[in-house]
């Protein structure tokens, strides 16, 4: 009796152990294959590591050939997504006319603001029949043009004192201190900043322009104005009744804004012309920017 009521007991027990085992075995083995699956199922293929390396060497060939790119090539619709500069002069454009009337302008603003004064004044001399004088660059606004010319003349002795051999204490101190003598003559200038010639000639069918007036007329009175901004032709037409009585007018400052004041088509784009093609950074910039 006592047997037999045991034996169903120990059934139950066995079968327990039995499914525990099984379970065990079976997390045991999910576990051994879902190493398995990192360490081989997720392993690159030799196909992949190839398609890896051409994907790098993608953008050292992309480079090279944004590198090729020319400047006359950037503007491009496959590269600006159709957009084109409206800088060409339409057929109703008047060409420059021989003037012995003078503007001279001095900018002001920062190093942004006056490129804009300056393709402004280039219209304004288009329109007022004149010959624009080199635009002075203002030097006391915003960037401190002395003190950062002065510190610049400074840290170039430096690095000559201390990698040019053999140059001696001496010459540092003899730089330096013709550098403090002379700085009411560190001002940029327009050359130092814009390639000037580069402008001239680029703008030579729109309006004439010199690099200072005429020793004849330096001397002379001049009209000082500053113009109105936002003014429109008829503003500068009048302006233009200054001649029967001035040789030169000097502008004060150069923020016309004539972006948005009904201005024929020519006159915007002898602007942009100004502005994006006449403009350009002068060539020791210019190679610093490339270096």
């Amino acid at each position: 009796m006592a047997n037999n009521r045991g034996y169903p007991h120990c059934r139950r027990f066995l079968s327990r152990r039995q499914s525990i085992l099984t379970i065990a075995l079976f997390t045991i083995f999910a576990f051994v294959f879902s190493i398995f699956l990192l360490l081989f199922g997720f392993a690159p293929k030799e196909d992949d590591i190839l398609k890896d390396d051409t994907r790098l060497e993608e953008p050292q060939q992309s480079q090279s050939v944004q590198q090729q790119v020319s400047d006359e090539n950037l503007w491009g619709a496959s590269l600006s997504h159709g957009l084109h500069p409206c800088i060409k002069p339409t057929a109703r454009h008047k060409a420059a006319q021989g003037s012995d009337h003078y503007i001279t302008v001095r900018s002001n603003g920062g190093l942004n603001q006056m490129r804009t004064g300056i393709s402004d004044m280039v219209a304004v001399a288009h329109i007022m029949n004149a010959t624009l004088v080199i635009p002075q660059l203002d030097k006391r606004s915003f960037w401190q043009d002395t003190r950062c010319s002065f510190s610049n003349h400074i840290w170039c002795s430096f690095e000559m004192f201390q990698f040019t051999s053999p140059v001696s204490f001496q010459v540092f101190f003899f730089l330096l201190l013709n550098c403090s003598l002379n700085v009411t003559q560190m001002y940029s200038t327009f050359s130092d900043i814009f390639d000037e010639l580069h402008f001239i000639t680029t703008l030579q069918d729109d309006v004439r322009i010199v690099k200072a007036l005429p020793k004849e007329l330096e001397s002379i009175p001049r009209a000082r104005k500053h113009f109105t901004s936002w003014s429109g032709m008829g503003y500068y037409e009048e302006m233009a009744r200054l001649w029967k009585d001035y040789q030169v007018i000097h502008v004060a400052k150069s923020d016309s804004r004539l972006a948005n004041n009904d201005l024929p088509l020519d006159i915007q784009r002898l602007r942009c012309r100004a502005l994006y093609r006449a403009l350009r950074f002068s060539p020791s910039i210019e190679r610093l920017g490339k270096y």
